[in-house]
């Protein structure tokens, strides 16, 4: 009985200690910011069928000669801002992510892949 209560405790106690360590580890993988010279362009959407979808279209930054997505959703600047600066070069705080485009709700169909998202325009 007195083995058993011991193999319990050394159980529990090196399952927390695990916990602990795998939380550290998450808390050191969060995106940092850096800031890049990017030019800021829009482009229409369009669907599977490649039928033009309505609106304004999607912003994307001209980055290290790719175009990369803006994903609005987690920027901290709005479309209205970025209107201002489209089709020019500017300093953009960007955070790099890769995942899906138009929700974050995994069960629902999006576009996936890398993208941006702006935390300032610095001008």
């Amino acid at each position: 009985m007195r083995l058993l209560t011991i193999l319990l405790i050394a159980f529990f106690t090196i399952n927390c200690s695990e916990s602990k360590d795998l939380s550290e580890n998450t808390t050191n993988t969060q995106k940092e910011s850096e800031v890049v010279e990017a030019k800021l362009i829009q482009k229409k959407s369009h669907n599977k069928a490649g039928k033009e979808l309505p609106g304004a279209g999607d912003y994307y930054l001209i980055l290290e000669g790719e175009e990369v997505f803006v994903k609005i959703m987690e920027s901290k600047v709005t479309a209205e801002e970025l209107d201002f600066f489209l089709n020019k070069t500017a300093n953009f705080e960007i955070v790099r992510g890769e995942g899906l485009w138009d929700t974050d709700d995994p069960n629902v169909q999006s576009r996936i892949g890398p993208y941006v998202a702006i935390l300032s325009i610095k001008n």
